[in-house]
């Protein structure tokens, strides 16, 4: 089967897998890319940031690889390419979670989410980030 077709994402803090194919999502900043994500320090970074891709049927053996790049600019986070070994789901859909542990966002901008499988874009979004005012964070 070829790679699912990945029609959302939902950005949260965190997400795990379930049993029964369910996903339990935490801190839900929202649907990319309609998502602004307000830091309270833009010198420190942000721990955790997930990014969970909906998609359709789908299945096989694949390399994966996200970039968070900031648009315009030279800023990028990069995950080395991985193995997704994923199972054949039919006429199901595909849940995949990428979590990133203390990513740093130097500046405000948006920013660019970008899914590379077998060396090919597969998905991509934006979504904005900004520093938040002391009264956003009460």
């Amino acid at each position: 089967m070829p790679f699912p077709q990945i029609h959302s994402c939902l950005m949260c803090e965190d997400a795990r897998e379930e049993r029964y194919r369910k996903a339990t999502i935490l801190g839900l900043y929202g649907i990319a890319p309609n998502v602004e994500i307000i830091i309270k320090d833009m010198t420190k970074p942000i721990a955790p940031l997930t990014f969970v891709l909906l998609g359709g049927p789908g299945g096989g053996s694949f390399r994966a690889r996200v970039e968070i790049r900031l648009e315009g600019g030279e800023h990028s986070v990069q995950t080395p390419p991985t193995e997704l070994p994923l199972p054949e789901s039919g006429a199901r859909n595909t849940n995949l979670i990428f979590r990133f542990e203390n990513i740093l966002f130097p500046s405000e901008g948006t920013y660019r989410f970008i899914l590379e499988v077998d060396g090919e874009p597969q998905y991509q979004t934006t979504f904005r980030v900004r520093p938040g005012r002391p009264e956003e964070f009460q």
